[in-house]
């Protein structure tokens, strides 16, 4: 049986040369498939898109008959989140002047992500 990897085929055809496939085998084409999606989602732009769409899509599905609703509320949240951030920066741009106020902010995040890891790890 032939192994089927969907949209990766034209990668997995160059890897498949057997000394090539070998080397590589199937962990070294989802590593290169981890990194062309960690690489791609962090340049913004089209690789986001795609990234977005994907991980969207994989979760809309986890919910069948609601996929809809869920694919529609979260394009809607975003929506209202980048806007909010945008419009937001804009006026607080004057507080945020000072590099107290960035290491107050950054601060605050600290203690939001150890407190987050803490709660993940209990």
């Amino acid at each position: 049986m032939r192994f089927n990897p969907g949209p990766f085929e034209p990668v997995v055809y160059l890897l498949q040369k057997p000394a090539m496939f070998r080397a590589i085998g199937l962990g070294g084409l989802l590593l290169f498939t981890m990194l062309a999606f960690s690489i791609a989602g962090s340049h913004g732009g089209a690789g986001a898109l795609m990234l977005g769409l994907v991980l969207l899509g994989a979760l809309a599905n986890e919910h069948r008959d609601g996929r809809w609703l869920f694919g529609v509320g979260a394009v809607v949240a975003s929506t209202v989140w980048f806007t909010t951030l945008g419009f937001g920066a804009r006026r607080l741009r004057r507080l945020f002047a000072t590099p107290a106020a960035w290491r107050i902010l950054d601060g605050l995040i600290a203690v939001t992500m150890i407190c987050l890891g803490v709660l993940l790890v209990t």
